[in-house]
């Protein structure tokens, strides 16, 4: 029986972790290991974990961000594979048992990249298909995440959860460090694709997510997150499309903050420029990051191209997520 690595991060969230943990511990396939990684939360969240989940692997770590948690949970794993879970989730009894027979089924396991999973809201709704197809993810020119439809050729699988291969994760570098959060998985899932990896699906099991109850509402935070993200996504992965992208991006932001100026809503153009800071002040990490990315790609940006949604999802997918409420 192949073992999986379940990697949590955590963040003052204690209050969605009882219903997490025993949604892992009435899953029907048990092969399986918990790891938390714990990024300097000031709730009871760690107390909580050590007292009534023992068996999980608990790791403390400064708050360096989503993706460098899951970096670290991912060098303590010990199973074949992994899974990462945001809080703020849980999962149907049979979530690992049917994600690991649809990986079993697939032929052309040497490419295989990531696995995403159905999402339902968290009081077990489905989200409405007409605003939210959510098939795994695609991008726009701003490298801003998009659901895929149905069918379609996806550039990323969406960070909580999907499957991987612990080897193909590590090799690859797992999630950029320099996002801290937002957008590190569409950079890693992206990177994959130029990478030659293939993302599937599986719809013959679902988890239920409260979207947004883990990073809260829209704030001046999540904006330099944004941006942040965005542009680490667009200078690791762009080639020629960079000259476009890049263009379109600034300007987009150059808009949203005359109009937070113009509101009196200073508290996020600060947020704004201290996203850009960040990208300066970061530029020499992110261009070593680039090099790697660049020298190991084996598809061009056309690829990108094709399966790009043409639109700027930073228009609309906050609209749709508001219709994703629990």
């Amino acid at each position: 029986m192949q073992k999986i690595s379940i990697i949590i991060v955590n963040y003052n969230d204690q209050k969605w972790l009882k219903k997490l943990f025993d949604s892992i511990k009435s899953q029907t396939y048990t092969n399986y290991e918990i790891i938390v990684v714990d990024n300097d939360s000031t709730d009871n969240s760690v107390d909580f974990i050590e007292r009534n989940y023992t068996k999980a692997k608990l790791y403390r770590s400064k708050n360096l961000g989503y993706g460098n948690a899951a970096n670290t949970g991912s060098k303590q794993a010990t199973g074949e594979f992994l899974i990462f879970l945001n809080p703020d989730i849980y999962l149907e009894e049979d979530f690992l048992e049917k994600v690991i027979k649809e990986y079993n089924g697939i032929s052309e396991k040497e490419t295989f990249g990531t696995m995403g999973v159905l999402v339902y809201g968290y009081d077990k709704q489905p989200i409405p298909k007409k605003n939210y197809d959510c098939y795994g993810g695609t991008i726009d020119i701003m490298a801003v995440g998009y659901p895929a439809k149905k069918g379609k050729s996806i550039i990323f699988n969406g960070g909580s959860p999907f499957f991987i291969k612990r080897d193909l994760y590590l090799k690859t570098g797992g999630f950029c460090p320099n996002i801290f959060l937002y957008n590190e998985d569409t950079d890693f899932g992206l990177r994959l694709m130029l990478y030659g990896y293939k993302h599937y699906f599986c719809e013959s099991t679902k988890f239920y997510h409260y979207v947004g109850g883990t990073t809260g509402a829209y704030s001046p935070k999540k904006i330099e997150w944004y941006i942040v993200g965005e542009l680490n996504t667009i200078l690791n992965n762009f080639n020629w499309l960079l000259f476009i992208s890049l263009p379109v991006h600034t300007c987009f932001f150059i808009a949203v903050l005359l109009f937070y100026l113009l509101s009196g809503k200073m508290e996020f153009v600060k947020a704004i420029l201290r996203g850009y800071k960040n990208i300066f002040t970061h530029f020499g990490k992110i261009l070593r990051f680039r090099r790697v990315v660049q020298a190991n790609r084996k598809r061009s940006d056309f690829v990108i191209l094709k399966r790009m949604h043409y639109g700027l999802s930073r228009i609309t997918i906050d609209s749709i997520l508001t219709r994703i409420k629990s």
